[in-house]
């Protein structure tokens, strides 16, 4: 008597079952579930919703004396400026370090500027040299 098994001929009725009960498709079957689908759906919005707005909170409670357009209007100009340095430091770095560089080239690339800076040595000196 022959023993069916899936690489048999005469077994063609058992074929299906062998494959579906191999090691490899159950965790596609499991993976692409209607109900894993679903789970992992909502865990993704739920960690979209966690860190989208974390950023907003911790600026939020850094200053905390900003919470509607007319105090806005009231900000300074160093709470600005520390506002928009976290913003872009954080949300576009890369941005912000390439516009630096421009800034850095357009202004002191000129040769006359070039001049200037090496007769004073605003660049050389280790103590005003950051803060250019």
């Amino acid at each position: 008597m022959m023993e069916a098994s899936p690489h048999n001929a005469t077994a063609g009725h058992d074929l299906p079952h062998a494959i579906s009960s191999s090691p490899r498709a159950a965790p596609f079957a499991l993976l692409f579930s209607i109900q894993s689908l679903g789970t992992l759906f909502v865990l993704y919005a739920a960690v979209c919703y966690v860190l989208r707005f974390r950023f907003e909170r911790r600026m939020r409670q850094a200053f905390p004396k900003y919470s509607d357009r007319a105090s806005m209007a009231a900000m300074t100009s160093e709470d600005a400026q520390k506002i928009i340095s976290s913003v872009m430091c954080s949300e576009f770095p890369f941005v912000y370090k390439t516009a630096l560089q421009f800034a850095i080239v357009k202004t002191y690339a000129f040769e006359t500027m070039s001049r200037l800076m090496v007769a004073n040595t605003t660049f050389t000196n280790p103590r005003t040299a950051p803060k250019r």
